[in-house]
This record gives C-alpha cells, structure tokens and sequence, in this order.
C-alpha cells in the first residue's frame, strides 16, 4: 500500500514540475554562451506579459534560472558641511557653506528647507578662500509645493559638476527669510548609473490642462517595471523650467502618487527626463506645471526601467527558448536560487535573445464548464412555476379550511 501511495505522489510531483509549452503565448529564441548564459530582458518580452510567467526552456525541458536587477553601483557619500553665512540681499538669498578638514569632492547638494511653498532659481558658486568665487552651476531652480490631489511635489537637491572647493555658495531668488533655511547636506556621488531598456513610448500624446497644470495620460497596458520617463518638447521652446509630478494607476482613475522632478533647458544644460519610484502599474500621468508662462507640450515621452537579466547554465548542446505570454503562471522556485556561488556569476557570458514569436504549441484553454442551471434555464424556469403554482393551490386549500 506505502508503495503505491509513493509511486502516486512522485507522478504527481513529476506532473506539477513538467514543462508544459501549450500555456504559454510566446517565445524567444535563446543564443546561448559559455557556461553560464546572460541575457537582457528586452521590449518584446515586457510586450507579453508579467516577469511571474518568465520559463527557460531547453528541448522542451525547463531550465533553471535566476533574476537579476541591473542596479546602479552606489559609490560615495554625505560630508562634513557648515553654514558659516546666511544673508538676504536684493531679494535673494545668499548661504555659505564650508567643508570641514581637508579638500574633498563634492558634486551634489540637499536643501532643508521649513518654507512651505517656493519655487526659486538657483546660483552656485565655489571658492577656496570665502573671498574669491567661480561660478559652478547657474540657471537651476528648486520648488516645492501642493498638487491637486493635496501632494507635496519637492524637488531641492542639485547636482554639480566635481568640485573639491572648500567653499561652496548658493544664491536662491525670491526668498527673503533666512530662518526658512535650516540646514544643507553635501555628498560625493560617484555612483555609476543603472543600465535601463526602452519599454514603451508615445508620440504627440494627448493632454489636458488645468489649473495652470497640463497633464498627459498614458496608458501603455504594460506590466514591465519603469522608473525614468524621457521626453520631447515642441520645437521652438529654448529656454524653460518646468516642475513635474508622477502618478501611477492600475485603471485610469484612482491615480497613486510616484514622484516629481524638474524638466529644464537653459543655455548650456538641459533635463528631458524625470526618474520616479519604480512601478509596473500599466497607466501613468506626467504633469507639468506651467505657472503663467507660455505652456510647455511634450512632442514624446519614452518609459524606460533598469534591465532584468536572466542567467541560467548552458552547458551542452540543445536549443534554448525563453517563454512568456501565461498570465495565471506563478513565479518559479528553483534550487538555483540558494547554490548558486561566485562560480556561477563569474562565468556568466552575454548570450542573444531573438525577436518574439508565437509559440507554435500554444493551446488556448478550454471553455469553462457552465452550471446546468445556464445551461438549461428552461428546466430551473419550469421547476419554479411548479413550485409556485403549488404554494398557490395550497396557499387556496388553507382558506377554504
């Protein structure tokens, strides 16, 4: 009996491990290399369906594979930094700040900042005596401020070009009160950036202004992870700065909040691309606000998310497939995930991922079996009035009695 119970749990197990192509949409050609395989997640794939239905396959046995994100190397960190002046004059906002010890280097600054509203340009100058200064960026600017939707679009820290002065001057238009201005954080970021794929883009999209505020909806009906959008401006606009909220929805109409930024062209540096928290949701909307200048359009927007990269062992010979397109697959376990070791990263070799295709074994899923009473509504139909009808009768019999 115990070894039949066995033998009928391992064909079970077999059954739930097996490979089976016919639920799945796509797939995609696999040029193995070396050892281990290592390749980028493309648009085709993110095209198909969610990262859960992902399957490496070889001659139609699946493959283990492990995920990777493509994160940016973060490098660097917060330094040592005083106010030693805070003054305003003609209306602006002068705030030195001094590195303490020895020369270093810095290329980004924070504000802290308890104003609650403002949106000012920003100067930024170094110098190694307090008394002498160059300028190191000009034309920036810093907001914050309420949304619609009652968020608070921020943006207060500025990247520089490296600079190792032991001073370091912002002057902020528009700003009269010095005790609005608490404090500032200096860092050195030599951070290298996250690789990101293209995923979905559209041109001239439609928008929708109010409030001074001209909104673009998207919806790109696809589930690949982003966190940058990228865009186009029209043509004849050479000189602006706009601030711009993210927002992210799984229908189109309650709408989260992802983020805010800055897009900006001054002489000598322009910003088309704003990063926000990373989502997979398929609907986004990119906000800019105006103020009461001429309003600023966007010609494209282009989404893009860090790369996913699957490796998985290739050794011997065979074909390699990558399959997507099964929408109620669940993510895999695999073993690979705890032995895997620095021999297996370190063999890792870029393979090719071919162009998607439809996968020639697909069968699509049978009609789900009704309930008899829709298959039949006649007989549920005519066992009520039945019913009914004697209620009636005896309903009749109790008055008479």
């Amino acid at each position: 009996m115990m070894k039949r119970i066995s033998l009928f749990a391992f064909a079970a197990a077999w059954m739930w491990a097996a490979f089976a192509p016919e639920r799945w949409l796509y797939r995609q050609k696999v040029e193995a290399a070396g050892p281990v395989t290592r390749v980028t997640l493309d648009r085709d794939f993110y095209g198909a369906g969610s990262l859960d239905a992902l399957r490496v396959v070889k001659d139609g046995a699946e493959v283990p594979y492990l995920l990777r994100v493509a994160h940016a190397t973060r490098t660097g960190g917060e330094l040592e930094v005083r106010v030693v002046n805070k003054e305003t004059r003609g209306g602006s906002l002068y705030v030195t700040l001094e590195f303490e010890g020895k020369k270093v280097l810095h290329n980004q600054v924070n504000l802290v900042v308890s104003r609650p509203e403002f949106r000012s340009e920003v100067k930024i100058e170094g110098s190694d005596d307090g008394r002498v200064w160059g300028t190191v960026r000009q034309g920036a600017y810093v907001f914050q401020y309420k949304t619609d939707g009652g968020e608070a679009a921020t943006y207060t820290t500025l990247r520089y070009p490296d600079s190792r002065r032991r001073y370091l001057r912002l002057t902020l238009s528009g700003w009269t009160n010095t005790e609005e201005f608490t404090g500032a954080t200096v860092w050195s970021d030599t951070s290298a950036e996250a690789r990101r794929t293209e995923i979905w883009n559209a041109t001239r999209p439609s928008y929708e202004t109010k409030n001074r505020t001209t909104c673009t909806v998207l919806e790109t009906g696809s589930r690949a992870p982003r966190d940058t959008a990228r865009v186009t401006v029209a043509a004849g606009r050479e000189r602006f700065y706009r601030s711009v909220t993210v927002e992210h929805s799984l229908d189109g109409k309650a709408w989260g909040w992802a983020g805010a930024g800055a897009l900006y062209r001054v002489p000598g540096e322009e910003s088309l691309a704003v990063m926000f928290a990373e989502t997979q949701l398929p609907w986004q909307r990119l906000c800019v606000f105006q103020g009461d200048d001429e309003a600023v359009l966007l010609d494209s927007v282009k989404l893009s998310g860090v790369d996913r990269e699957v490796y998985f062992r290739s050794e011997g010979t065979g074909s390699y497939w990558l399959y997507s397109g099964a929408d109620e697959a669940r993510a895999p376990e695999y073993d690979l995930a705890r032995t895997a070791g620095a021999e297996f990263w370190d063999s890792a070799r870029a393979g090719k991922l071919g162009a998607r295709e439809a996968n020639p074994a697909y069968r699509p899923p049978p009609e789900p079996v009704k309930p008899w009473t829709e298959r039949f509504p006649g007989i549920l139909y005519g066992v009520m009035a039945v019913a009914v009808a004697g209620i009636g009768w005896m309903a009749l019999r109790l008055l008479k009695t």
